[in-house]
């Protein structure tokens, strides 16, 4: 199981980074959320696919040419963590960038429920550790 949802998640970047936002929307739960790091620009919880996909819509709508590179993942129970690092470049201006973030990934079934994201990949771990009883 483990290495489906490690193909699930990197089937996620592939589609996010493609622009295919109706695919990616099929790949997650009707109640997907996804959660922004801290300090990202209008970050926040988004929840169910509508507002998911609208927000990731609008991430994307200053980039004429992007890229989504899974760097690393680690498969554990149905979280996968992963390093991503989106490369961007400018509709308007042509300019580059990059930004590197880390994803703890909940898989329900045969679809994401949950992207959870972070700027420290032991903080990714850490969301991904069951719970401590």
């Amino acid at each position: 199981m483990t290495d489906a949802n490690v193909e699930l998640v990197r089937e996620s970047a592939r589609r996010f980074a493609a622009g295919d936002l109706p695919g990616l929307a099929g790949l997650c739960t009707p109640d997907v959320v996804v959660m922004a790091p801290p300090g990202w620009p209008d970050g926040r919880r988004f929840e169910g696919r509508d507002a998911v996909i609208k927000e990731m819509a609008r991430a994307q709508e200053d980039w004429g040419h992007q890229k989504l590179d899974v760097l690393r993942e680690r498969g554990e129970r149905d979280w996968v963590v992963c390093e991503l690092l989106w490369s961007v470049e400018g509709a308007g201006s042509g300019l580059p960038g990059q930004v590197s973030v880390f994803a703890a990934c909940r898989v329900e079934g045969s679809q994401i429920a949950e992207f959870r994201y972070f700027w420290d990949w032991d903080d990714a771990i850490a969301a991904a550790a069951p719970p401590r009883s």
